[in-house]
């Protein structure tokens, strides 16, 4: 049966329904963790496991879209396998403050615990193909999603650090292949392993990119200190940059709570509430779960409004 699917009049045209929903993701995650009802972390890996863990909130954030109560724990132990990857090969482009493309690509095929991490997701994949929890063809499906993904966010990188001096435009098309394309893998590798039919697979991906892209914002915003730092595409950036006299007072104030920019870069904060905006409302409206992922950056943006971070 074919899905019909609407998109909202406008942004911010969410329920109080759609607020429960999502506050109710944002305390399972830690709850969940808590509980130990899922797998701990490879030792391999090392360091230490937050208690609000990203994957856990993707994973209770997919639960509520699509309504699922259960779950192999081997699904979610494929998507977090994946998500520690990519993780690991962004520490390692931040810790070296950009380097060129090509140094970035040596350094971490020759870092251990990269390796580590790539051949923890390929072994979880192929031991649920051998345990019969997937078909050789789902198999594919996830090694193709994984790797179209590192081939396209490399060439995207490769793209950004040959421009001299990028503009908003080509930071977030940066950011929707690195960002929103890592949300809908992630959404992806477990709406496989679970059966979730093909079309509402697509659907999903789709609405977790968008997801991702307006909470990144809300994250660039908090951030820009450290991105400023260490030369990291930051959308918050960019926008700041179009009204100098903005900028040099949010910086100079060392504060990036959602008070500051509203007091000290008006112009700024406005662009930002569009941009993030824009990203929700691609988020369809239907089926009536698809909400949460409408709700979940509005309450992210809410969360930056109470908390302070200096440079």
């Amino acid at each position: 049966m074919s899905m019909i699917v609407k998109q909202p009049d406008q942004a911010g045209d969410l329920r109080l329904k759609d607020f429960a929903r999502a506050t109710g993701v944002f305390i399972r995650t830690p709850i969940r963790k808590s509980l130990g009802t899922l797998p701990e972390r490879p030792q391999e890996l090392g360091g230490r496991r937050k208690v609000f863990d990203l994957n856990v909130f993707v994973l209770e954030s997919w639960r509520s879209v699509t309504g699922r109560k259960k779950f192999y724990a081997k699904s979610y132990e494929a998507m977090e396998a994946f998500s520690r990857y990519i993780t690991r090969i962004d520490d390692i482009l931040d810790t070296d403050i950009h380097p060129s493309i090509n140094d970035w690509n040596i350094s971490y095929r020759t870092d251990d615990s990269a390796r580590k991490a790539i051949s923890i997701f390929v072994n979880r994949v192929l031991e649920m193909e051998r345990e019969k929890l997937l078909t050789p063809q789902e198999t594919r499906q996830i090694f193709k999603a994984a790797g179209s993904y590192r081939r396209e966010s490399r060439r995207v990188l490769e793209h950004f650090e040959s421009l001299q001096n990028p503009q908003i435009d080509e930071i977030l098309k940066t950011k929707e292949r690195t960002t929103g394309g890592m949300g809908a893998v992630m959404v992806e590798i477990i709406s496989v392993a679970e059966r979730i039919p093909s079309e509402q697979q697509k659907l999903i991906a789709k609405a977790f990119s968008n997801s991702f892209m307006a909470t990144q914002i809300a994250d660039d915003m908090h951030d820009i200190h450290d991105d400023i730092r260490n030369k990291v595409p930051n959308i918050a950036v960019a926008v700041l940059q179009k009204y100098a006299e903005e900028f040099d007072a949010l910086i100079e104030n060392k504060s990036t709570d959602i008070s500051s920019y509203k007091r000290l870069a008006p112009r700024a904060y406005s662009e930002l509430m569009e941009i993030g905006q824009s990203y929700i409302s691609r988020i369809p409206v239907t089926p009536e779960s698809m909400g949460v992922l409408r709700a979940i950056p509005q309450l992210f943006y809410k969360i930056v409004q109470l908390t302070s971070r200096g440079g």
